[in-house]
């Protein structure tokens, strides 16, 4: 795969995660309970090669995406 058409991955990986990702349900465990709550917003932004293979050349290169999510978390402790 080219280095273009790895970056159109990312590009489209990251399009998916903003749309999809926002409005989504999600939960959080803390000690012995669960809380709900949603997301609000998905930003991603700086994918770049992470890692390339040094020994075999069959291994994935690995890319990394950083993914900043602002999300809210109902409780009426807090």
């Amino acid at each position: 795969m080219t280095d273009w058409a790895n970056s159109g991955v990312l590009l489209e990986l990251q399009m998916w995660l903003e749309r999809e990702g926002t409005g989504m349900s999600i939960s959080a465990e803390v000690g012995n309970e669960t809380f709900t709550g949603t997301v609000k917003k998905i930003v991603c932004s700086n994918g770049m090669v992470y890692a390339v293979p040094q020994e075999n050349m069959t291994d994935g290169v690995m890319y990394q995406l950083q993914i900043n999510a602002q999300y809210t978390i109902e409780s009426e402790e807090f």
